[in-house]
């Protein structure tokens, strides 16, 4: 069965690419796009590493291990409820969910070297930054211009049909004058995306360019296992922008039935 944790947001620009600003089309690569920034600040939970935060609210969060039948995990966000406890008795990858948000962490556990009695970390989680588009320079806000990235959505599931809807939904903060649109690679399901020469340069036979704020205005696409799908985000920067929003941050959401 294919949950939402089995859904990957990838890199284009080549199996190898890992720059963001090379993921100009072309095939799938291997690497994720960044999710949010986390760090421990303490370290008493032996045997586990965070790999990967996303969804959580920014801020200092709480992860708890409680020893017992069965070993368990649980993560607390910061100004959120604590997620049910996950069974971390075996060797895994596991994904910990809070209670009442999307957000989660990703974990990978060594069962060996778990600590024998209840301890708790610090988790901060940092907003992501620039992981597609980087920032707007004086001369862009002043002439305009309009950028292109490319990037695929895939069901990393083993068995399993997953239907998804991308759409956008603004940060916490200021919001910008540009103006992010995204467009599905005419290529289709499996298939490889188009390629351009930099990233001012439209992507040939790409259309329907839309700014979905609500999943009722998105476009479907169904996944089977292992399948994935390209997507095109355009950013258009006015010309003779006067002012600065910091942070100005465009956050795509996935509806997933």
């Amino acid at each position: 069965m294919a949950l939402i944790s089995d859904i990957q947001f990838l890199l284009s620009g080549g199996s190898t690419n890992t720059d963001p600003n090379a993921a100009l089309g072309g095939a799938i690569s291997s690497s994720a796009i960044a999710h949010q920034g986390v760090s421990r600040s303490t370290s008493t939970i032996t045997g586990v590493t965070i790999s990967e935060a996303s969804g959580n609210p920014t801020g200092t969060g709480l992860l708890e291990f409680v020893s017992g039948t069965p070993d368990s995990l649980v993560w607390t966000p910061f100004g959120a409820l604590p997620g049910a406890g996950v069974d971390v008795s075996t060797d895994g990858t596991y994904y910990l969910y809070a209670g009442d948000t999307e957000g989660h962490l990703k974990v990978t556990v060594v069962a060996a070297s778990l600590p024998a009695s209840y301890q708790d970390d610090e988790v901060v989680i940092a907003s992501p930054s620039e992981n597609l588009f980087g920032d707007v320079t004086v001369s862009q806000a002043q002439s305009g211009r309009t950028e292109y990235r490319c990037f695929y959505i895939k069901n990393n599931a083993g068995t399993g049909a997953l239907t998804i809807k991308p759409y956008f939904a603004e940060s916490t903060g200021s919001s910008g004058e540009d103006v992010i649109e995204i467009a599905p690679d005419p290529a289709g399901v499996n298939g490889t995306a188009t390629t351009i020469a930099d990233e001012t340069t439209p992507p040939t036979g790409v259309t329907g360019w839309a700014l979905p704020n609500v999943a009722a205005d998105a476009t479907s696409v169904a996944l089977d296992a292992g399948e994935y799908q390209a997507y095109w985000l355009r950013r258009t920067i006015p010309a003779n922008v006067q002012s600065a929003a910091l942070p100005s941050v465009t956050t795509i959401v996935l509806d997933v039935s």
